[in-house]
């Protein structure tokens, strides 16, 4: 497959995952289905601008209801481990991944099931 393929492919699958998430649809494992191409024109990234960032910091509570974070930076600190949604007998209870970027934008949605905007 082609470079310029993939990337045409890109604009299309961020904005179903995108839109799939201001449903609250359930995520299917590696998607949240499949939409329209009417249904994507609803997805607006604010000035068609998506930001590469170098870390991301998630802020949890612990076991013992302690404030803590921990910090994602592809080029040092690129895996992750988070809990599995799968529920099913025999079911991994964690799904691991090797960040290769992270990005920021600004995304609304005039889909009539949205009721709120997204940020990050």
């Amino acid at each position: 497959m082609s470079q310029v393929n993939k990337y045409q492919r890109f604009i299309p699958k961020l904005k179903d995952h995108l839109l799939g998430h201001l449903l609250d649809r359930e995520y299917e494992g590696n998607s949240y289905g499949e939409f329209t191409d009417k249904e994507r024109n609803t997805v607006l990234i604010a000035g068609n601008a998506i930001f590469h960032c170098k870390t991301l910091r998630i802020n949890y509570t612990t076991y013992d209801v302690r404030w803590d974070s921990n910090t994602i930076k592809p080029d040092t600190y690129p895996d992750v481990m988070v809990k599995s949604p799968k529920t099913r007998p025999q079911a991994q209870p964690y799904w691991y991944a090797h960040v290769i970027g992270i990005f920021h934008a600004f995304v609304s949605s005039s889909h009539p099931g949205v009721k709120r905007e997204l940020q990050g």
